[in-house]
């Protein structure tokens, strides 16, 4: 995992590089991608990966609204170099999960309307990313995120047509290990599916809603939403009742109470939200959940 982060931050150090090329006697071109010290700049054999563009369908209160002209222009830049041979967008481009607690994820529509939308709230971009996919020197690559988990490859394919999907086989719950063409030893993952909060969650809520794979995570970024779109303050903040562990050495309650503790955590120092914890105010219908669910209700 940090030699993967170590790539990261390699490849997003293109973001600001800009040097000479190798050659004194070749003209210098403008394209970050192209004035790598480390490259010879004369191939197409760089691979840019990027994650968690959080591209909502509603900007009024999407998590990425105020860089989306530098991500077009970053994507621009991918698009006209010479040197790069492959975009990978590891995760989280779409985000079903980012919206607030009162709002229906599909409002009396279906995930390929929901996708369609988020298509043209962010037009700019996607007709970067599939310009990219039809001029066919850059191969563009997707790995779901848990942000997108729930996204069948069809609805994917409706707003990137021809891009690379990269899940794992017979995939049903939107994971995926991507490695490169002639690089086996690279492996891009999003990494949802090692994070307890945000794993998917197969078989845990079967009671609820059968079939459903959304973990607590989700529940989580639907509070954060409805926190940013009806905002107050710490002080004024509905606060977390206090439950004491009582028996340590029971597993069961010690794993509870470290959930109950996260979630104290969360909403007492990072989100605020000014709801009675007892009332209904997160609506699904998505994923197999039908409920409208409290805040009292996902907390142990």
């Amino acid at each position: 995992m940090r030699k993967f982060n170590f790539m990261l931050m390699m490849l997003a150090s293109v973001f600001t590089m800009g040097s000479c090329s190798s050659n004194n006697d070749d003209p210098v071109s403008t394209n970050p991608f192209d004035n790598i010290t480390e490259s010879s700049n004369k191939e197409r054999d760089k691979i840019v990966i990027i994650s968690d563009l959080h591209l909502g369908n509603d900007l009024t209160y999407s998590e990425n609204v105020k860089h989306l002209k530098r991500l077009e222009e970053f994507l621009g830049e991918v698009r006209s170099s010479g040197t790069v041979k492959e975009l990978v967008i590891g995760g989280d481009m779409f985000d079903e999960w980012y919206i607030p607690t009162r709002s229906e994820t599909y409002p009396g529509g279906s995930q390929a309307d929901f996708i369609k939308k988020s298509v043209k709230a962010n037009q700019g971009v996607f007709d970067l990313l599939n310009g990219i996919i039809k001029d066919g020197k850059i191969k563009l690559t997707y790995v779901p995120g848990n942000h997108d988990m729930g996204f069948t490859p069809e609805n994917v394919n409706l707003a990137l047509p021809g891009v690379n999907q990269a899940r794992d086989p017979k995939d049903k719950f939107g994971i995926g290990t991507y490695r490169p063409d002639d690089y086996p030893q690279i492996a891009i993952e999003h990494g949802h599916r090692y994070d307890f909060f945000n794993a998917i969650a197969p078989n845990a809520n079967e009671a609820e809603a059968p079939g459903a794979t959304l973990p607590p995570g989700y529940f989580f970024a639907r509070i954060a939403a409805n926190s940013f779109t009806d905002p107050t303050t710490k002080d004024a903040a509905t606060k977390v009742p206090e439950v004491k562990l009582q028996d340590p050495s029971n597993p069961e309650q010690y794993s509870k109470n470290v959930y109950y503790s996260l979630w104290k955590h969360v909403l007492e120092e990072v989100i605020f939200v000014k709801d009675n914890f007892s009332e209904p105010i997160i609506k699904t219908n998505v994923g197999n959940f039908t409920k409208t669910y409290s805040i009292n209700d996902i907390m142990p």
